[in-house]
This record gives structure tokens, C-alpha cells and sequence, in this order.
């Protein structure tokens, strides 16, 4: 489907748990240059009129059964090419007992952790040179998204991230702790972060880090997102690439020959 420039639109559906009439991702959304689509029930919506899946979950404690409920469809959805973002509040049931966590499809081997030391610093790990902390909404630095109350609510630990996974942010200096990162999934793009956008999104103090996180991190976010995903390559073009080879490496041997 073409928008009104004939460009390729892109429709980004958007879900805050717990919140579901809220309206206020959508001028993140078109911020960013994308088509925000309304999601009241996670649970019977159609992912395939979507490219892209942004859910804030504004509950500490849990996510919502529906929510729970449609993750199986996600992932197989997310492998076929889509893109999942997710910025949590509830992060675990636990302090200083890393777990796993839900929305992390297809990799349970990541653990995460509910903490808030240091949750008001945020910083940018090395090198730093993605579309979250340098793109085309603004830059962010070590200072830039501080000062929250919280800025985070705990991080996933580095070393137990999927193979091949983006460090972006971490909770202050220890890039160990990190607090935004993302990871292919199939043909698809997982990014999660602990930062409780959905809280800032609707305006509340203080300020900064709001209007940061609203007017530059949020939108840099789907920009980033929507970028890896078209960088993915799709199953029919790994397909195409692995025959292509096959066929050189033969024609290759039969000139040796």
C-alpha cells in the first residue's frame, strides 16, 4: 500500500497494557513519519494490516492475560518479518533476581532485572552510532534521557543476550546492565527496552527527561526499528542467495575440472 507520496506506507500499531484507550503514541508515530493504528483488544486484533507492533506495558506488577495470550501469534508473526517494540515497566516479579522474561520471543535464555539503582541515569553504550541515540529526531548522550523518575526500571543482563544482539543503552556507566537493546528474530526485529515510556508519553514529570523521551528517544526508536527490519533479509532471498551459491560453487568445480 503507497501513501500519498508514493512511498511504501507503514503502519504502526500501537497498545499500551492497562491503558488501552490512550491515544498519545500517535504523535510519536507521525512524528516519526509512520501511520499510527489504534489497538484496543490485543487479543483479536489482525497483526497482518500492521508492519509494526509498539506495545507499552504501564503495569509493575504483570502483563494482561490478553496480552499473554497473543505472544505465540507474535512471534510467528515477528519471524515473518515484522518488528515488536516494547518498552516495560514490569521488567520481573523479583528485585536483584534476574529472570526471564515474556516479552523477549524466542530468546528465554535472556534474563532481566527489576532494579532501581541508578534508575534515574541512563546512559549510551559504545559506539553508540545507531538511530536510537543519533538520528533523524535528535542525539542522545549520557545525559539526555537522566534524571527520570524513574529513567529505568532495571536492565537485561549483557551476557545473556540473543547471539548478535544491539547493546544500546545501558543503566549508568555499566554497559553490563542494559537497559535498550534489540535482536533479530527470523526475518523480524525484537526491541526491548526497561525504560517506562508509556508514563512519559502521557506528559508526566519531570521534565526533562519527558520531553525527551517523547519528542527525541521515542520516535529515533521507530526509525531504528524500521530500518533493521528492511536490513533483514527475507526467507525467499536467503533462499535465493544459498541456490545462487550452490550454482557457482558448481560451475566453479566443473571449470577446475
Amino acid at each position: 500500500m503507497l501513501d500519498s507520496k508514493g512511498a511504501l506506507a507503514v503502519n504502526i500499531g500501537y497498545f499500551t497494557d492497562f491503558n488501552e484507550s490512550t491515544i498519545v503514541p500517535e504523535a510519536v508515530i507521525k512524528q516519526a513519519g509512520f501511520t499510527p493504528v489504534k489497538i484496543t483488544d490485543i487479543s483479536t486484533f489482525d497483526l497482518s494490516s500492521i508492519n509494526t507492533l509498539f506495545v507499552n506495558e504501564s503495569s509493575n506488577d504483570k502483563l494482561s492475560s490478553a496480552l499473554l495470550g497473543r505472544l505465540g501469534d507474535i512471534t510467528s508473526w515477528v519471524k515473518g518479518g515484522k518488528s515488536f517494540i516494547v518498552h516495560d515497566r514490569f521488567v520481573s516479579n523479583n528485585i536483584k533476581d534476574p529472570q526471564s522474561n515474556p516479552f523477549l520471543i524466542g530468546a528465554s535464555g535472556t534474563l532481566v532485572d527489576r532494579d532501581f539503582t541508578n534508575s534515574a541515569d541512563i546512559d549510551v553504550i559504545a559506539p553508540g552510532n545507531t538511530l536510537v541515540t543519533n538520528g533523524p529526531n535528535g542525539i542522545i548522550n549520557n545525559l539526555t534521557l537522566d534524571k527520570g523518575s524513574s529513567s529505568s526500571h532495571g536492565f537485561a543482563l549483557a551476557s545473556t543476550l540473543p547471539v548478535g544482539a544491539e547493546a544500546i543503552l545501558s543503566v549508568s556507566s555499566d554497559s553490563k546492565k542494559v537497559a535498550a537493546f534489540s535482536y533479530t528474530l527470523g526475518s523480524g526485529v525484537v526491541y526491548y527496552s526497561t525504560i517506562p515510556l508509556d508514563y512519559y508519553l502521557e506528559g508526566y514529570p519531570p521534565n526533562p527527561p519527558q520531553k525527551q523521551l517523547a519528542k527525541i528517544y521515542a520516535p529515533n526508536v521507530l526509525a531504528y526499528v524500521q530500518a533493521q527490519r528492511e536490513s533483514v533479509p527475507e526467507p525467499a532471498s536467503m533462499l535465493g542467495l544459498l541456490v545462487f551459491g550452490a550454482c557457482g560453487a558448481t560451475s566453479l568445480l566443473k571449470r577446475k575440472q
